[in-house]
């Protein structure tokens, strides 16, 4: 077994992808500083396999990947959808990882800005919810731990208890700034002292559509047609945003501007149940900040308006409909998520 994993948990939304995508198109060049980036477990740039293998105890995966660790002295594993393991699937991890010390990289950001974000991108994966039901998520346990939000303290407490507080290195989104191009070198010199090198600068890979696009997905994912694989479903959303941005139908700007009137649902640093979310952060995890805690309690608000189906007439509904079925018929039946 290698002599320490350093283990980046994400959580979605604070910078991962860009991240994954610089780490696996790099693996030589960590290579050369004695940083093993593994092949077994990873799906696309990100080891998401690993994490899906702890849900679905698939051990003859995690037993590949601790074969491939034994041959090396440091190993650095990415995956944002570790943050989201329960008990039994960290457990599973644990014990992969034998006896080894493990560290633990979480990106945190400031919950307005991210549960806004990490919403928005379920919309763009599909799904149907409202705000205010993905909110609700966050106390209601649905059995789908992908559309809870990724709320921080139960991440840090659960993986803590299984890989230990002294290992953990918390690092601030806000304070960063994902979107530079230094993002990734300050991360891999934090976290491995080597971020000088210039093939470690990171570049913006997701898409950002604009709020109402956003809310016309999600409008398209209550009225199209649910028969779509996921890979189709995400493809049709990015088919969206290029036909809005190539050419804007007549009826999208009547949209818009009945979006842009709707009464915003207000998310701050004051709002009640953040702000003692993010305080009890600070105070039992404060320590371990990378960046200065200040950072991550800074006011901060977002504001998301929604469109309920109802609001929206007939006309408006059949044109939605009709977009999506002549989106959805040049789909390819399988077409790559990469």
């Amino acid at each position: 077994m290698a002599d320490r994993i350093v283990l980046h948990v994400g959580p979605h939304k604070t910078g991962s992808t860009a991240l994954q995508h610089m780490f696996a198109t790099n693996r030589r060049v960590l290579a050369r500083y004695g940083i093993h980036y593994p092949i077994t477990g990873l799906d696309g740039a990100a080891h998401q396999d690993v994490a899906r293998a702890c849900w679905g105890k698939d051990s003859s995966l995690l037993l590949d990947l601790a074969n491939e660790m034994a041959e090396h002295d440091t190993v650095f594993i990415s995956s944002e959808l570790i943050s989201a393991l329960d008990m039994k699937g960290l457990e599973r991890l644990r014990s992969a990882f034998g006896e080894t010390r493990v560290e633990i990289i979480y990106v945190i950001r400031r919950l307005p800005n991210l549960l806004a974000s990490h919403w928005r991108e379920l919309i763009k994966h599909g799904q149907k919810l409202s705000f205010e039901e993905y909110l609700e998520n966050a106390v209601v346990d649905t059995g789908r731990p992908n559309l809870v939000p990724p709320l921080p303290m139960l991440h840090l407490d659960r993986l803590c208890r299984f890989f230990g507080s002294d290992t953990l290195r918390i690092l601030c989104y806000d304070a960063r700034n994902s979107e530079v191009e230094n993002y990734g070198q300050d991360f891999v010199d934090d976290i491995f002292g080597i971020g000088h090198e210039d093939v470690f600068r990171t570049k913006q890979l997701n898409t950002t559509a604009q709020d109402w696009q956003v809310e016309l997905g999600r409008h398209m994912n209550i009225l199209g047609n649910t028969t779509l694989n996921y890979p189709q479903r995400l493809n049709l959303r990015k088919k969206l945003f290029e036909r809005i941005a190539d050419d804007m139908l007549d009826w999208m700007p009547g949209f818009a501007a009945q979006y842009d009137a709707a009464v915003p649902i207000t998310l701050s640093d004051q709002t009640d149940w953040i702000a003692q979310e993010q305080e009890a952060v600070a105070q039992t995890y404060g320590s371990h900040f990378v960046d200065p805690v200040e950072s991550y309690l800074a006011p901060t608000e977002q504001q998301i308006r929604q469109l309920p189906l109802g609001m929206l007439s007939p006309q408006l509904r059949s044109d939605i409909s009709f977009l999506f079925n002549e989106l959805a018929a040049n789909l390819d039946p399988f077409p790559p998520t990469g």
